[in-house]
Formats: structure tokens, C-alpha cells, sequence
């Protein structure tokens, strides 16, 4: 019986239990298959589909943040082996990212972000500078405020970090299967959807 064939299917797949409901398992299931059943049928078939699970909401999202975590240090620790290359302090590495996604950056910003004096931050800059890694600059708007920028070395710097991150989730996302992918971008669409969601409610908040 073809819906024999889709619960097969379904159950080779090994979904997540969050994930067992209709349109989530019929956008997994092989193409070919869906094609030769009809796209109509399968969706009913699915839908029909009734999981009971012992996982609350809870124990999901718990389940959920241990496994970030994890997968963030897993990262971490390969951006770590990269940065071992680097002659930085972890301050100064910390400092060139946020000069690089903050625009006008001056040293009392940095220093906020940091969680340092002035007068420490005011070193850190000077070794930067020292390695031609950042420059100060006039504020068009203000010259009594400095303004922090990188120089072309440190782009590279942080380019370099960039790729070799971007090039290590190429290699793990490799090695997921079709399926797993699938599941894995449906569960990534809803955390960004409920992320811009959130800044949504915030920037109106901050309007009113």
C-alpha cells in the first residue's frame, strides 16, 4: 500500500519528534516518490500522522540550548586553533571585531563593550595601531572624538578568520544527508523568523 510506503519512509528518516507533522515530513521524503504518489496524497497521508511524545515544550528548549551550546564550542574550539596563529591577546582580537561591525567606534565605546577602563583600552589600541591593524581618525562630525578604524591589514586579518570558520561548516554540512538538511533549514527559517520577530516588537517599543 503506497501510505505503508510513506510511513516507511517516514520512519528510515528518524524526524524529530518536533518535526512529525505533515508539510515538514512530505518536503523530506524523495522527490521521485512524492512525484510517482502525487504531492496531494502524500500531504493527506501526513497529515494524518498523530505523534505522542513525552517531550514537554521545556524539555525541548532545554534540549535545544544544550545542543547550541555544544555546537557553539565545537566551533569555538576550531576558531581557537585558528586564532593560536594570530600575535593577539584576546582583547585585541575582541576589539577588531567590534571595530569592524560598529561604524564611528571610539575608544569610550570600546572600552564600554570590553568592560575596561580607559586607560586599558587605550592600551590595547596602541598595540593594534603599533601592528597596523587599526588607525584613529577625526570624526567628520566632532574632531575632539576619535574615531577607530581597520586598516586594510586588519580586514585581512578577520577575512582570513571569516573563511576558515565558513570553510569548517562547508565541511560539517557536507556530511549531513539531504534529509537531515532539510530539517535542519526548516529549523533554522523558524529560529530567524522568530529572531526578526523579536527585533521587530523592539524597534516598535522603542518608536512609541
Amino acid at each position: 500500500m503506497p501510505n505503508e510506503q510513506v510511513f516507511l519512509y517516514i520512519n528510515m528518516a528518524q524526524f524529530p519528534p518536533a518535526l512529525l507533522h505533515g508539510a515538514h515530513i512530505a518536503s523530506a521524503l524523495p522527490v521521485d516518490f512524492v512525484r510517482t504518489l502525487g504531492v496531494s496524497y502524500v500531504l493527506k497521508v501526513t497529515s494524518m500522522i498523530k505523534v505522542t511524545s513525552n517531550i514537554t515544550k521545556q524539555g525541548l528548549l532545554a534540549e535545544v540550548l544544550e545542543l547550541e551550546h555544544r555546537a557553539h564550542q565545537l566551533m569555538r574550539q576550531y576558531s581557537l586553533d585558528a586564532w593560536m596563529g594570530l600575535s593577539l591577546t584576546v582583547p585585541q582580537l575582541k576589539s577588531l571585531f567590534f571595530i569592524s561591525t560598529h561604524l564611528n567606534t571610539s575608544p569610550g565605546k570600546l572600552a564600554e563593550a570590553l568592560g575596561v577602563t580607559p586607560s586599558n583600552v587605550t592600551g590595547i589600541i596602541d598595540r593594534l595601531v603599533e601592528q597596523g591593524l587599526v588607525h584613529r581618525e577625526e570624526n567628520h562630525k566632532d574632531r575632539r572624538v576619535l574615531v577607530l578604524k581597520l586598516t586594510e591589514k586588519g580586514q585581512s586579518i578577520l577575512a582570513n578568520l571569516r573563511e576558515r570558520r565558513s570553510s569548517r561548516m562547508q565541511e560539517i554540512l557536507d556530511d549531513l544527508s539531504e534529509q537531515e538538511l532539510n530539517c535542519l533549514a526548516i529549523g533554522l527559517r523558524a529560529l530567524v523568523k522568530a529572531a526578526e520577530g523579536l527585533d521587530r516588537q523592539k524597534d516598535m517599543a522603542g518608536n512609541d
